[in-house]
């Protein structure tokens, strides 16, 4: 996943004692048997690698077999993040399997709060999964990215801030450690802490977002029952990213089939979901390759992650499609190369 939520997690260790590049202990740029999945924020086929030559043969090498890409709004939140038809056509062609993951400032608590939103994301993933020839059956996964975790960070702000609006002084600290996102973030709390949430401070924390993901879901699963109408009784399973907390609730919920676990350890209940082995996919820590390419942008670093399997194997990836499909329309972000 691009770091929408993961770098961020664990705000408060951050804050007191600092904390580790988000790429310690990462993977090497190298093959690894036990590393069979990999997610990419940009588009696998644009990738060289440091002999100039094409990226999913050598990712073949590494050992991986499915490539995990996103599902996106036309105004993307980072260019050319959506897989485009001609990207699975291509990856499938190499003989590797595909999975999906929808994410759209999905870091954000507010987006959650939104009532459309689980409705809104469910019918553009759909319309994605039909231009790209996603079979039925396969799994399309919904991004929930440390929105628990910065509940804990906001309560912590508001201790640090007294419950008051952020000083000057402490927001330009903050935006120069690249924690930016979190001054936004607090700034509108302190209205839906009231408005929203409606409970005293002391009482806000992992929890208190729950409700809203747990809803979220629910009407992504009800859009998914209404398009199975018109399918035959045929659709999608659902999947969720996130971390253990959020993936242990929406899986005893039965709101979900399978989950993703986010590499982000700080984020709540990492450990025990980690050992509970429930998890369809386990997240590692980004990797970088350092002689790799993207010619669309020089300037930006070609990094991924590396994902562990679960035991079944079976993580709602595809390898063919379905013959029915639309037209693809291009994200406005990302022209044709």
């Amino acid at each position: 996943m691009p770091r929408m939520g993961g770098w961020f997690g664990g705000l408060v260790m951050a804050l007191v004692a600092g904390a580790a590049p988000a790429s310690a202990g990462a993977p090497a740029c190298s093959a690894d048997a036990g590393l069979k999945a990999a997610d990419f924020s940009m588009p696998v086929t644009e990738l060289r690698t440091g002999a100039g030559r094409p990226a999913l043969p050598a990712l073949k090498r590494m050992g991986v077999r499915t490539v995990i890409r996103y599902y996106e709004y036309p105004r993307e939140t980072l260019a050319c993040k959506t897989l485009t038809a001609e990207e699975s056509d291509a990856i499938l062609a190499e003989g590797l399997s595909i999975a999906v993951v929808f994410q759209h400032n999905n870091h954000d608590p507010e987006t959650f709060f939104d009532a459309s939103r689980g409705r809104a994301d469910a019918k553009r993933a759909l319309a994605l999964a039909e231009a790209n020839g996603q079979p039925f059956g396969s799994a399309i996964y919904f991004s929930v990215d440390g929105v628990d975790q910065v509940m804990r960070d906001l309560v912590y702000e508001y201790g640090v801030s007294g419950g008051k609006p952020m000083s000057a002084a402490r927001r330009r600290s903050l935006i120069a450690d690249g924690k930016g996102r979190h001054v936004r973030h607090y700034a509108r709390f302190l209205k839906y802490r009231r408005d929203v949430l409606d409970v005293p401070v002391d009482r806000i924390g992992p929890r208190s977002i729950l409700p809203f993901v747990k809803r979220y879901f629910a009407d992504v699963a009800e859009v998914f029952r209404s398009e199975a109408g018109e399918h035959g009784g045929r659709s999608y399973a659902i999947g969720a990213y996130g971390s253990g907390y959020v993936c242990d609730a929406l899986l005893k919920a039965k709101l979900v089939k399978y989950c993703w676990l986010a590499q982000s350890t700080g984020w709540p209940g990492y450990d025990g979901f980690r050992r509970s082995a429930r998890w369809s996919l386990r997240q590692e820590n980004p990797t970088t390759c350092q002689d790799w390419t993207y010619p669309r942008d020089p300037s930006r670093t070609v990094q991924f992650d590396f994902n562990q399997v679960g035991a079944t194997g079976d993580f709602g990836q595809w390898s063919t499609k379905r013959a029915q499909t639309v037209a693809m329309t291009r994200p406005e972000t990302c022209p044709a190369p």
